[in-house]
């Protein structure tokens, strides 16, 4: 009861101008739920999380943060149903918000609003874009997006705070995870010292846009048929059709379910869903992003669930990485495992009694209204230059220590050292992805200071 009474009360829209879960009725909507294309839409897993949420409150009075259930990125996709297009309704929502009563009570309106949207670029379009007459509405409201963006990058981050949140893992571990030869998999893995049949498997595009991305995966490459326990297979970018989309994405929950480690290189940017899938396939992430955060790090000791490799190092010998892996022990793997398991609930959609949409609220209220720091976040000091985010009367957020790799050739804190460097799960100002200065606020006193007087010139 205690850590329920923490997560912050919320009023949700649902005028279908607003709530956009009738889409699910719409031509190619479930086909999209089919394939590795369902792990960008956060936006649909995190609105049946929220629709029954204990906290959720039918007054608007009682709310302290206001749910915007668009479904940009599936409206997108789905294009036109019922007679509507998605400009039609990204149009018809921006109208319907505005005259919304409770949108004009936050200072600047719709500070106290939030849509997720886990979406990055779609048909060369960012999310802003997607957005239509929506996104100046929402310019100030709270974000729920695949990365946390700073502002300089505001057609992506949208509004004024991002928080990043996970992608939705593979919908067919699960499937795979209940058949019976599933469970006499895990019985004889239990019995051979190694585990799992795989010591590490990747299973996707080794041919990606952009740097790091481009040379990390390139460098994979000469982990095919390195070794008879690792299954490292190059899926090419081209049109798929549907049934093909479907066994591909089951082909990879199978790697995943049986292997010990799972490959999570960089790719056309340093998120991915393949984090979140390989949580919840118990399978070790091998992390080789240097820029990755992970969704509510400073709830999530990421540090105990993946091994985080220096992208530098792996680059240099990519093969150097599987006698690594094997000189970990029995108990060391075992522990990252049970890591897996307790944390699944925190990042993981459809993982029993999931704490995702509690995750989101608590760092919505704290991080993005009231300005605290948290374990991973401090405050630049107010005489610093990266200090003031003066628009919403809260400091600007620093990250408080460098990653922690497991295997390195640089320093970290230098790696990550001048602005913009450093990964951060939260961003609500320009050089939110920045590492504190040595006398960066710890105790919170500062931002919940100044953000109580922000709310007190919202009352009057």
């Amino acid at each position: 009861m205690a850590a329920a009474a923490a997560v912050p009360s919320f009023f949700m829209y649902t005028s279908p101008e607003l709530d956009f879960s009738w889409l699910r009725g719409c031509d190619g909507f479930a086909a999209l739920l089919r394939t590795s294309y369902r792990e960008r839409l956060a936006e649909v897993e995190l609105h049946a999380s929220l629709a029954a949420h204990e906290r959720r409150v039918v007054s608007a009075h009682e709310a302290k943060l206001f749910y915007v259930p668009v479904w940009e990125l599936a409206s997108f996709r789905v294009g036109a149903c019922n007679g509507t297009t998605h400009a039609g309704r990204m149009a018809r929502a921006a109208r319907a918000l505005r005259a919304a009563p409770a949108y004009s009570l936050g200072s600047p309106r719709g500070t106290d609003h939030f849509m997720v949207s886990s979406g990055c670029i779609e048909a060369n379009r960012r999310a802003a874009e997607r957005l239509g007459a929506l996104a100046a509405v929402l310019s100030h409201a709270i974000v729920g997006r695949d990365r946390a963006y700073s502002s300089f990058y505001k057609a992506s981050a949208v509004g004024r705070c991002t928080i990043e949140i996970p992608y939705v893992s593979n919908a067919a571990i699960p499937a795979v995870a209940s058949t019976p030869a599933y469970a006499a998999h895990e019985e004889a893995a239990a019995s051979r010292e190694r585990g799992r049949r795989w010591l590490l498997s990747f299973h996707g595009s080794l041919d990606v846009c952009c740097e790091p991305g481009r040379t990390v995966r390139r460098a994979a490459r000469a982990l095919i048929g390195a070794h008879n326990d690792t299954l490292v297979a190059h899926v090419p970018r081209k049109e798929y059709s549907q049934a093909e989309q479907e066994a591909a994405y089951r082909e990879q929950a199978e790697a995943m379910l049986s292997s010990t480690f799972c490959l999570v290189p960089a790719g056309d940017n340093e998120v991915s869903s393949r984090l979140y899938s390989s949580i919840a396939a118990g399978c070790i992430p091998v992390v080789i992003a240097n820029q990755l955060s992970g969704a509510f790090a400073s709830v999530v000791p990421y540090h105990l669930l993946w091994l985080r490799v220096e992208e530098a190092a792996f680059v240099a010998h990519p093969r150097a990485l599987l006698p690594r892996l094997r000189a970990l022990t029995a108990p060391q793997i075992a522990a990252r495992r049970a890591a897996l398991r307790a944390h699944a609930a925190d990042v993981l959609y459809a993982a029993p009694n999931s704490r995702v949409a509690s995750n989101f609220l608590r760092a919505a209220a704290d991080g993005c209204l009231a300005g605290k720091p948290s374990s991973l976040l401090g405050l630049f000091p107010p005489d610093h230059a990266y200090a003031h985010d003066r628009n919403f009367g809260v400091n600007c957020s620093c990250v408080r220590r460098p990653p922690r790799f497991w295997w390195q050739t640089s320093n970290a804190r230098l790696l990550y050292a001048g602005r913009g460097k450093a990964p951060t799960e939260q961003c609500r100002c320009l050089h939110c992805a920045t590492l504190c200065p040595h006398n960066a606020t710890t105790d919170g006193q500062q931002g919940t200071h100044r953000a109580r007087a922000h709310h007190s010139r919202d009352a009057m």
